[in-house]
């Protein structure tokens, strides 16, 4: 989906044109979930004939090899910001593939779906994802790139895809004494990679106790997963540790989380809950990192006025418009928010008869393969997992829409017609205005809100007074792929495209308006069609580009190209960006 976006400066009549190519490569798979250590997981295996269902699902496929890779390798020897930002997009497009394999196999064979084989296309798609060589093959202890600190996952075949953790069974992983990293790094010692810690394992604050192998059936022995586990607290090692716990939000009641690197300070021999003795291990997490309490979601409570940092102005800036509330805090000063007309959906102008969609007659819901809506998205599939997540960035979405005779409740293909459903907050920041945070856990995916206001075309707006919050739409000529284009393309396009339409959110609009700017943005743009099949006005659908925790602000990347806002003279006009993240380009235009 491309979309233009332009801002005109009020005193200087300057315009600010910019194209977005959204492909960010954020995780947009999170749907599912696993309880991967238990017995029924274990029995779980795979045939030759489910190896030849994931042949068919990946055919015509471009074969990447990844593993232990030159591109591996340059991205972990790249240590910089920039290094890492390019890990992170690697690791995720491996878990969007794993995802997609995953999904495509379970359409294709809804019929062999039973509740006693529900993880069995997930062991497939991840073994025909090792097969073609699609993971990265990290083995070695310590920070893995392209993981952050606070990720969860569904599988433990992620686990193993991204590097993060390499047994599928075992909760101990560890480098062999005899491999050649163990001899050149570490002694000619066994030493542990990662553990998954589980309901038996006792977390308190920043301190970890953690069990180890043996003493269910038998006594511990300082052997295997235990003997590494003392070598690399003798060595003052780190050890990634991975949490597996429930979660009555996720599909199958639980979640494998990232809780980042920690060292064991000792172990004791002990008389395990059994009767056999186990070696128990105390480790401490390593100073930092973010907190746990920074990323782990919590079940929301109704916001408390008085605990809330600055002062309450309004506890629903729409009215009641809003299924859910948006409220308004201000800590720095007394200022308030300009008064504007708060809409949900996008107001066209008077006597505009939109081209009309077609409509589907699904009375049984919309699925794969049926629903002509669906049919016009790429690969003719449904956009959104059962969650109701983004599986991944599209040119365009195709939604059910008003002509549609399915169900508006129980329709999949609806999600961006649904409302907020999440609570946020607006507040005053320090140098940038007004902002937008959660107030509650944002799972990666999630449709957050549209971008509302009045539509108009270029022409009108022209003439408005206040352009300080128009966005130019473009919608044609969109099927580039989902790579960001180079410079050149860039400005090729921005040459090539005239915008027709434009939103205005000055008078009129949502919480959207009040999103700001960052360079590293944890929400993303995808263009919407369901009540109209015009390209040139398109919906913008805010979307979480990742798992947003609680207490964070939102922003996505308003894409200016340096230099590229010029004032009527013709001079390079520049603004300082002030996201203030790490990889901040320093201006925003």
């Amino acid at each position: 989906m491309t979309i233009k976006y332009r801002r005109q400066a009020t005193a200087t009549r300057s315009t600010r044109t910019q194209t977005h190519t959204w492909a960010q490569g954020d995780r947009l798979a999170d749907d599912g979930d696993v309880d991967v250590f238990d017995d029924e997981c274990k029995e779980t295996f795979i045939t030759k004939s489910d190896v030849s269902l994931a042949t068919v699902a990946t055919s015509g496929a471009r074969r990447q090899s990844v593993s232990g890779s030159s591109v591996v390798k340059n991205m972990v020897a790249e240590t910089s910001d920039r290094g890492e930002k390019i890990a992170r997009q690697f690791t995720l497009g491996i878990l969007t593939k794993f995802s997609q394999l995953r999904q495509k196999l379970q359409r294709d064979h809804w019929d062999m779906i039973t509740s006693t084989n529900t993880t069995k296309f997930a062991v497939i798609a991840g073994s025909k994802m090792l097969e073609l060589k699609w993971y990265h093959d990290f083995n070695d202890v310590g920070h893995v790139p392209g993981v952050r600190v606070g990720d969860w996952y569904s599988y433990t075949y992620e686990l193993l895809l991204i590097g993060l953790h390499r047994h599928l069974r075992g909760n101990i992983c560890h480098l062999s004494s005899t491999s050649e990293l163990s001899k050149t790094k570490y002694k000619n010692l066994s030493v542990v990679c990662s553990i998954v810690i589980g309901e038996n394992d006792h977390v308190s604050g920043d301190s970890l106790l953690f069990i180890g192998q043996g003493g269910k059936q038998k006594q511990s022995r300082a052997e295997t997963g235990n003997l590494a586990m003392m070598n690399s607290c003798n060595l003052s090692l780190p050890v990634r540790v991975i949490r597996r716990e429930k979660d009555m939000g996720s599909t199958t009641g639980q979640r494998l989380t990232y809780y980042g690197l920690y060292k064991v300070l000792k172990f004791i021999l002990d008389t395990g809950i059994h009767g056999h003795s186990v070696y128990k291990f105390f480790l401490q997490r390593e100073g930092g990192q973010p907190s746990l309490e920074s990323f782990l979601p919590k079940p929301f409570t109704k916001p408390d006025p008085s605990s809330s940092p600055g002062v309450l102005l309004t506890p629903d800036i729409s009215e009641g418009v809003e299924q859910t509330p948006v409220r308004v805090v201000n800590g720095v000063d007394v200022n308030a928010p300009d008064t504007f007309h708060y809409i949900t959906t996008v107001v066209y102008p008077h006597r505009d008869v939109p081209v009309q969609i077609q409509a589907c007659e699904c009375h049984f819901g919309c699925e794969d393969g049926i629903c002509p809506c669906v049919k016009k998205n790429s690969g003719g599939v449904l956009a959104y997992n059962d969650d109701g997540h983004l599986i991944r960035v599209r040119n365009i979405v195709y939604e059910c829409g008003s002509f549609c005779n399915c169900s508006h409740a129980a329709c999949r293909n609806r999600v961006s017609q649904k409302g907020l459903k999440w609570h946020l907050e607006i507040f005053r920041t320090m140098s940038k205005g007004w902002g937008v945070r959660t107030l509650e856990f944002i799972p990666s995916g999630s449709f957050l809100c549209e971008l509302t206001g009045e539509l108009l075309t270029a022409t009108a707006a022209a003439d408005r007074e206040n352009d300080e919050y128009l966005f130019n739409l473009d919608f044609h000529k969109n099927a580039r792929g989902r790579g960001k284009p180079s410079k050149s393309k860039r400005q090729a396009l921005v040459e090539e495209l005239s915008a027709h339409y434009v939103i205005d959110c000055r008078l009129s609009g949502n919480v959207a308006r009040f999103i700001n700017h960052s360079c590293n943005p944890n929400l993303f743009v995808q263009g919407v069609l369901h009540d109209h099949g015009d390209l040139n006005r398109g919906h913008i659908m805010l979307f979480a580009g990742e798992d947003i925790a609680a207490g964070t602000e939102l922003a996505y990347d308003y894409g200016y190209e340096l230099n590229s806002v010029r004032d009527i003279h013709g001079n390079v006009v520049a603004k300082q960006c002030l996201c203030g993240v790490s990889i901040c380009r320093k201006r925003m235009y």
